[in-house]
Parts: C-alpha cells; structure tokens; sequence
C-alpha cells in the first residue's frame, strides 16, 4: 500500500527555483533590514532578541540578489533562526517525496514536492538550517572573544 505524507508548507524562492519551508515551523516574515548582510554576526534584532540567519543564496553558492530579500522566522525545539529568501510566495499542501538515492546525502533538504503548477520544489530541513545558523553564531562569538583575549584561530 502506498502512504502519502503531506504537509502544510510555505512556498518561498531563491533563485527562481521553488523551494517549501513547513509550515509550523515558520513564526514569521519579514524584511530583511538594511544592511544586515554587512554585518559580521549574522543576526538580527526581532522585537528585542537576537536570531542568527543565514543566507540560502549563499549556502547554495549563488550570486547575490539584485533585489530586496526576506526573513522567515523558523523555530523547532525552542531554538529560532533567520532563513533569508529571495521572494515569500504563499501557503502551499505538499505531497513529501523522499529523496532518491543519489540526492540522500544532500544536506539542508528533507524531501520534494511537485506544486500544483507541475513544477519540483525542494523541502528544506528546518532544524539542519537552525542547527547551522547555531553553529556559526557560537563561532563567530568564540572568534570574537579570542580577538579581544589576543589569540588567533
């Protein structure tokens, strides 16, 4: 028998390429403030708390947007991060399809989904993404505090 796994998902792009965040991992959008990109911590001020983000442009190693980008405000277990996108498309159903064998060791990609336009879009894995923008923020922190105690790393 076959089973079907289907969420509710948020459509976003990077790159004209289609790309769905689940839904109840998302909290919200917004704009990504200026200049947030300059900075080297990564992070931005949400109403007081400072998220870690990253951008999928450059995780994905394409070129910078020509455009202004957004910020989807994506939490699991307790832990929020920032997933800059290109364009916030809109609330989608998504069949999941597993990834085949050869995409298994694709990182940041829980699975597929055809949209109702007939085209493929990749499924993010939320909690890897968090998990990343975690990562880089002790990081950048550790490398900080080296700085001002005089070591290099």
């Amino acid at each position: 028998p076959l089973t079907l796994a289907i969420i509710d998902g948020f459509r976003i792009e990077v790159d004209h390429s289609s790309l769905v965040i689940p839904l109840d991992m998302m909290l919200e959008c917004i704009d990504l403030p200026p200049d947030a990109l300059d900075t080297p911590s990564r992070q931005i001020n949400i109403r007081g708390e400072w998220v870690p983000f990253i951008v999928l442009r450059e995780l994905f190693a394409l070129p910078p947007a020509d455009e202004p980008e957004f910020v989807v405000i994506v939490d699991y277990a307790d832990n929020r991060a920032g997933i800059v996108v290109d364009r916030l498309i809109g609330e989608v159903q998504a069949v999941i399809k597993p990834l085949g064998e050869l995409f298994r060791t694709l990182r940041y990609v829980s699975g597929s989904t055809i949209l109702g336009n007939g085209q493929p879009a990749l499924i993010l894995d939320v909690p890897q993404l968090i998990e990343l923008a975690r990562r880089r923020e002790l990081h950048l922190i550790h490398r900080h505090a080296d700085a001002l105690s005089g070591n290099r790393t």
